[in-house]
């Protein structure tokens, strides 16, 4: 996964043979090739990626996969329209987030995807607002999604609900006004009502929410895309309503949700009061489904849990499920194995190949594709977040995912919410990054 979730990310060189001669088609429906080539990943350390490299080698005799799986950090996105050109690499991993994505397809830099995106009828099968991530200005697709994942999540022990009195919410908690009893109860119980990850974009990720109930979809579309000077401002960074986001989180850091030491709490720490049942609630993505039941999980949980979304602002529209869906795969432009490349990439967009088990298994969030099931063992929580995002409650890119300063809400809420700055002087901060994006 992207910097903002990576888990077990490992620097190593994967090379995986088939040795079989004969020709087929790959999951994607392509045909086999006769051709003679090497083709070069550099991306994280994905799991699923010895799968497809098995089954691309395999239609595909003659031609070999060499996945260099040395990302680590933020730093090699950062570089990445630099370096990429004379890397000597076919595929590299993406973020499909604005700032070197949106500025690499610009400069030509990354290689013209719509052939696959049209053979595999990606534009229907990935949800809205992810299309819409991945769609340049001038309509061209230039990566295909590896997963996506939804945040912020809030997760919750049953065993301590049932302690305080608490009845179990449902998908949404229903108001302010309920969340703020729910912490009062918990904190009388003896938990730290919600553990926040706050190395780990917990303040964005509520702000986001916040921002997005209090603007409105129309507003909080506005808001995330004004950055670009193409788009015209109908909300403002310093309007009512980025005001009204700003102290509604706040207010929960006020009234002890978040616990005493949330403003150094590091996301090992918050993971481990919920693990052990210190804190009755955790806020974090959906990608955790998949860990709580796992014994071998550093993260395993003993309890019955469940999960909600924060409420919408008092009179604010209802909150929506935030997508993330950064990481990608695309072209280098510059690869002398092109068609091979796009080839490669399609087998890994494909329906079929998302369909396999172990490669829905094998991904950090779910398969990006939502016209494809999951196995029967997937972990059932997940499975209804996916449905709600798709259906009952609807999906809006995260702010984090949408704006070239993302890197700078984080701190700037946090600061805020541990009192060394307000939400007029956040608002401006935000305003004036906004407007330095668009003088770019």
């Amino acid at each position: 996964m992207a910097a903002l979730a990576s888990v077990g990310v490992l620097t190593m060189l994967v090379s995986v043979g088939c040795g079989s001669n004969d020709g087929g088609s790959s999951s994607g429906g392509k045909k086999g090739s006769a051709q003679t080539a090497t083709i070069k990943v550099v991306t994280w350390s994905w799991p699923f990626l010895p799968i497809a490299v098995e089954q691309f080698e395999k239609a595909h005799p003659g031609v070999k996969i060499e996945v260099q799986a040395s990302v680590t950090g933020q730093q090699y996105f950062d570089n990445l329209a630099r370096t990429l050109p004379v890397s000597g690499a076919d595929i590299s991993v993406l973020q499909a987030i604005p700032g070197p994505f949106k500025s690499m397809q610009e400069a030509g830099q990354l290689e013209n995807l719509n052939s696959v995106w049209e053979d595999e009828g990606l534009a229907d099968a990935y949800p809205p607002a992810v299309v819409e991530s991945y769609t340049a200005p001038n309509g061209n697709h230039y990566a295909i999604n590896v997963d996506t994942f939804f945040s912020p999540i809030i997760w919750y022990n049953k065993d301590a609900l049932a302690k305080a009195g608490i009845q179990p919410p449902a998908e949404r908690i229903g108001s302010q006004e309920e969340l703020l009893s729910m912490g009062k109860a918990l904190q009388e119980a003896g938990y730290v009502p919600i553990a926040l990850e706050s190395d780990n974009n917990g303040a964005s990720w509520a702000f986001s929410v916040a921002l997005q109930s209090s603007c409105g979809d129309e507003g909080f579309a506005n808001l995330t895309t004004s950055w670009d000077p193409e788009v015209a401002i109908t909300t403002s960074w310093t309007d009512a309503c980025v005001i009204n986001a700003l102290d509604t989180v706040s207010l929960y850091a006020k009234n002890g949700l978040y616990g005493p030491h949330f403003a150094t709490q590091k996301q090992a720490q918050a993971r481990t009061l919920f693990m052990e049942g210190k804190a009755g609630m955790l806020v974090s993505g959906s990608y955790f489904d998949t860990l709580f039941p796992d014994p071998e999980s550093d993260y395993h949980v003993k309890f019955p849990y469940g999960w909600t979304l924060y409420p919408p602002v008092p009179g604010g529209a209802p909150t929506k499920i935030h997508v993330f869906a950064l990481d990608a795969l695309g072209v280098n432009a510059r690869s002398k194995n092109k068609e091979l490349a796009k080839e490669f990439l399609a087998l890994i967009a494909s329906k079929e190949f998302n369909s396999q088990p172990e490669v829905q298994a094998g991904l950090p969030g779910i398969q990006p594709r939502s016209d494809v099931d999951f196995a029967p063992d997937t972990a059932p929580a997940r499975t209804e977040i996916t449905k709600a995002a798709t259906g009952s409650i609807g999906a809006v890119q995260n702010l984090t995912a949408s704006v070239p300063w993302q890197s700078s809400i984080n701190s700037e809420v946090l600061n805020m919410l541990a009192g060394q700055t307000d939400a007029d002087a956040v608002a401006q901060r935000f305003a004036k990054l906004n407007d330095k994006a668009r003088a770019r």
